[in-house]
């Protein structure tokens, strides 16, 4: 399933209340040992593995994504960096894994220690695949002399620091490459003014609101 990109109506309905419903849902829970395995099946409950898919199928129709390399900004729990790692041939993480790094955000909020469990989570899910290589830093820091066919963004959850990403990594995709992301909500203002501020609009939104941009020049 694919959202076309300037759809509203019962897009912005719907996306409203799945973010209503899954803020709902997150409060309730105490993030520890023992309830962590609850959240990870609370998150895919909202088409974030479908929607993954889809972009993937979206941009092997330009290209085999089993011959791309990918770079993630912002990895969490590593479901995503393993739905990447089992369609491209190389993914590069990058997540520092430190807390409190938003207070508006309900996962950015977080503390150290519970980052530390989401830390040890991740290397739990990413250990049996061979060409994800993890860069334990903040996206500011990253550098790289390669360039990668395909950018995703799904990190510190502030309109500068989406901002930023985008600028700083833009010149790390090979002509012909993809940028995309996460969260292009229709009522959630930030991620999807920045995007549109920078693009226009994106090429496609997906069922879990990604979004894509093809870099042609």
């Amino acid at each position: 399933m694919v959202i076309q990109g300037n759809k509203k109506g019962n897009n912005q309905q719907n996306g409203r209340g799945i973010r209503s419903n899954f803020n709902l849902g997150l409060n309730k829970l105490v993030l520890n040992f023992n309830n962590i395995m609850q959240f990870i099946k609370l998150r895919q409950s909202y088409n974030l593995t479908n929607g993954l898919l889809d972009l993937i199928e979206y941009i092997n129709k330009y290209s085999d994504t089993k011959k791309m390399s990918l770079v993630e900004i912002g990895s969490y729990l590593g479901e995503s960096t393993v739905i990447f790692a089992q369609n491209f041939a190389g993914v590069s993480s990058i997540d520092p894994f430190l807390g409190n790094y938003d207070v508006d955000d309900f996962i950015g909020s977080r503390g150290d220690d519970e980052f530390n469990l989401f830390y040890e989570k991740f290397k739990e899910n990413i250990s049996n695949y061979t060409n994800i290589s993890h860069f334990k830093m903040r996206s500011d820091d990253f550098k790289s002399e390669s360039k990668f066919d395909v950018v995703y963004i799904d990190g510190e959850h502030t309109p500068d620091q989406v901002r930023k990403d985008i600028i700083n990594f833009l010149p790390m995709i090979k002509i012909g490459g993809f940028i995309s992301g996460h969260d292009y909500y229709e009522d959630n203002g930030f991620v999807k003014d920045v995007v549109n501020d920078i693009f226009g609009k994106p090429d496609m939104i997906f069922q879990d609101y990604s979004w894509i941009k093809k870099i042609d020049g």
